[in-house]
């Protein structure tokens, strides 16, 4: 009958609308689920730039305490050296003193 028939169609096209909202749901969820992973990955890429960047920094601020450090050292060298020439002055000075009383 008529009836029959357009209750058929009807549910026919109910169910190809409900087929069509299930698969638009499911490009949906991997649509997002692809822009978490692409969002992931940036978060990653990000921290691992920021942790090369401290390395870089932490090895660039050694280096430079290290360089203070060896300039400290030579300065204590130059100024035990000049202390040393000068107590050799000294003492000379005293020989030659003691020499001419």
């Amino acid at each position: 009958s008529v009836v029959t028939t357009v209750l058929s169609e009807l549910c026919q096209r109910a169910a190809v609308r409900h087929v069509r909202a299930e698969e638009a749901v499911r490009r949906e969820a991997a649509r997002a689920a692809e822009q978490v992973e692409k969002a992931a990955a940036a978060a990653a890429k990000r921290a691992a730039a920021e942790e090369r960047a401290r390395r870089v920094e932490a090895e660039k601020e050694e280096a430079r305490v290290k360089r203070q450090q060896e300039k400290a050292a030579r300065e204590a060298e130059r100024a035990r050296e000049a202390a040393l020439k000068h107590m050799r002055g000294v003492k000379a000075a005293a020989e030659r003193r003691a020499v001419y009383v």
